[in-house]
């Protein structure tokens, strides 16, 4: 399109040979994956460079800082939305060539990591959170610890006594005559006793 920055008008390939040109080169199969173009590379912030794979966020920062100057290069309006790093108002009082602004980047550039990463953080902790939740909210089933449950088992039962006797199993009827037939008294001994009166003890005597 006519009058149009010619960074919007970048096909995959041109986004690749820029990646390649800044050192970055490692990200350019994403490029293909995800279709970036001119276009959508000037709308890249720190969540969709780690949404395509940039999984470092120190090199999200670094892209992110050079996408800003192609757009300051080329023109492009930058939108509130947009990322704007810290260090363009320091590059302003300062100049890089200075040890001074030398400085001052590398601590702008220091805030700036420490930022992304305490954004991380926060968005870990809020995963954590909602796992927390969800895990404390699934009911628990059955079979849940390795498929296996415990099973009520059957109580002893003891046999109700209904008042009737219950025979011995070697009990016969002869058996029980026996029992009940009355036993000789212990026989007296030939020899009888007689108590001594004087003793108080039995003598014996022979019996005719």
């Amino acid at each position: 399109m006519a009058g149009e920055p010619e960074i919007l008008q970048w096909e995959e390939e041109h986004v690749n040979e820029w990646l390649i040109s800044i050192g970055y080169g490692q990200y350019q199969g994403f490029i293909y994956e995800h279709g970036i173009t001119g276009e959508v590379l000037v709308q890249l912030d720190f969540d969709s460079l780690k949404e395509i794979g940039v999984r470092s966020a120190g090199h999200r920062l670094d892209l992110l800082r050079a996408i800003y100057r192609l757009k300051v290069e080329n023109g492009v309006a930058i939108e509130p939305e947009h990322y704007v790093p810290n260090s363009e108002a320091i590059e302003d009082v300062f100049s890089d060539n200075t040890p001074l602004g030398r400085l001052m980047q590398l601590i702008s550039n220091q805030n700036e990591r420490i930022k992304c990463l305490e954004q991380e953080v926060q968005r870990l902790q809020s995963g954590v959170v909602q796992l927390e939740e969800h895990i404390l909210d699934k009911p628990i089933r059955n079979g849940a610890m390795g498929g296996s449950s415990l099973q009520k088992q059957p109580s002893l039962k003891w046999a109700v006594y209904n008042g009737k006797t219950v025979k011995s199993p070697t009990w016969t009827e002869e058996s029980s005559a026996l029992s009940l037939q009355p036993q000789d008294s212990p026989r007296v001994s030939p020899q009888s006793l007689e108590y001594d009166s004087s003793f108080g003890v039995p003598s014996t005597t022979p019996t005719a």
